[in-house]
């Protein structure tokens, strides 16, 4: 790449970041109130009692078009394959099961009503580490030489300031912020001239742990700083390096 279009990159990077700052401190408001963050003046929250009218709107809401028993029909028209349709409706059907598509669906739903839009990376995991698909880990969710669907973080994703939010699809690119343990960052290919380049995060910089991840609306939030710092501890000790990736 010239170094005219890393500049071009790296300047839209800061614009996109500056651009959603105020939307990512709006989308956390939400989310507070979604999990009774709220203070009483003048009440220590022992006396307070919460009754969330907010929680029961989002689960209806959520209910109302959850994926929770999908099926998919297919048909093929083209002789001597008609019958081909009930084996490819089959491996579709035990597809999604295997790459356990429902919590993602369902996470990404709850993301598109606190912030905007819901994101689901589609992708193929080989079975060559150096190119496995982010965070690098083979399991019931990622499977060797398999498609995945894999839920990403809204605050992890920068669209061009320019798209309307009506015509998302005239975006020229799209660009997701990740978290990548080092030693497969060293391993990719693709990096063999950078390797030198790659730091990973210091205590500092792991603070910002909520601008790497939304965690899952089950979970909520870590509960002391205990947890918090555990967190930013577990990014230090696997040595985790911030990429961006453009789409």
């Amino acid at each position: 790449m010239k170094k005219e279009d890393i500049q071009f990159w790296r300047d839209t990077i800061k614009n996109c970041e500056k651009f959603y700052k105020p939307k990512h401190e709006r989308w956390r408001k939400l989310i507070k109130l979604y999990n009774m963050e709220i203070e009483v003046p003048g009440m220590e929250n022992e006396f307070v009692v919460k009754v969330s009218r907010y929680f029961p709107l989002v689960r209806k809401l959520i209910a109302s078009i959850a994926f929770n028993y999908p099926r998919v029909f297919m048909s093929v028209d083209d002789e001597p394959f008609e019958f081909a349709s009930e084996a490819l409706e089959r491996f579709a059907n035990d597809s999604l099961e295997v790459m356990n598509v429902k919590p993602e669906v369902h996470q990404s739903i709850f993301d598109a009503l606190f912030c905007f839009r819901g994101w689901l990376k589609i992708g193929f995991n080989t079975a060559n580490n150096s190119e496995a698909e982010a965070p690098y880990i083979f399991n019931d969710a990622l499977e060797e030489d398999f498609c995945f669907v894999k839920r990403v973080s809204p605050f992890n994703i920068f669209v061009d300031p320019l798209v309307p939010p009506n015509d998302y699809g005239s975006s020229t690119y799209t660009i997701e912020k990740m978290l990548v343990p080092m030693e497969f960052a060293k391993a990719d290919p693709r990096f063999n001239q950078h390797k030198r380049q790659f730091v990973p995060l210091d205590a500092k910089e792991s603070d910002t742990v909520w601008d790497d991840m939304l965690v899952n609306f089950e979970n909520g939030e870590p509960d002391s700083a205990d947890e918090t710092d555990a967190i930013k501890e577990a990014k230090r000790l696997q040595k985790m390096v911030l990429l961006y990736e453009i789409h």
